[in-house]
């Protein structure tokens, strides 16, 4: 058992040294294709490890470099899906929600074709019900709440 956790740990270093030197990369290099290309394998690498904000993040950067071309397209479908997974089914914050609709609007106003071909309607269509669903949520809370307190019924919940 020993074993395998060194094993395990060398290898937790060694990609933790590989994020630091595709960090390096970006960061002296800019909008350079190897810095962009570095920067999308950190982002995809925190998204397989659902580590969604800090994906979003890098995702975001990735946007402000590069805006034009696939990586731009990349960078735009990368931020809403990454604010989409964040969404924990939250029975009050619908703010990762919101961000996703924006992305995915902007991602299918600008790149139409590829919205289509990625049924990103069926991706907005899911995410009105989730924000409908959590609106309902919250309806049944507060008047859940106003019954065990009448008294409070201007109080905002």
């Amino acid at each position: 058992m020993n074993r395998k956790k060194e094993k395990l740990d060398i290898l937790t270093k060694l990609v933790s040294k590989a994020f630091l030197f595709l960090d390096k990369i970006s960061n002296r290099l800019g909008g350079a294709p190897i810095a962009v290309r570095a920067m999308t394998i950190v982002a995809e690498t925190y998204e397989k490890k659902e580590r969604f904000e800090n994906a979003f993040q890098q995702w975001s950067v990735i946007s402000a470099v590069a805006l034009t071309g696939q990586v731009a397209k990349d960078a735009l479908l990368g931020m809403a899906r990454c604010k989409h997974a964040a969404y924990k089914n939250s029975a009050l914050d619908v703010s990762n929600l919101l961000t996703a609709k924006f992305y995915y609007e902007r991602f299918k106003m600008l790149y139409p074709a590829d919205a289509s071909a990625l049924n990103i309607d069926r991706r907005l269509h899911l995410i009105e019900e989730q924000i409908a669903y959590n609106q309902c949520h919250i309806a049944s809370f507060r008047q859940k709440f106003r019954q065990k307190n009448p008294h409070a019924a201007g109080t905002v919940v």
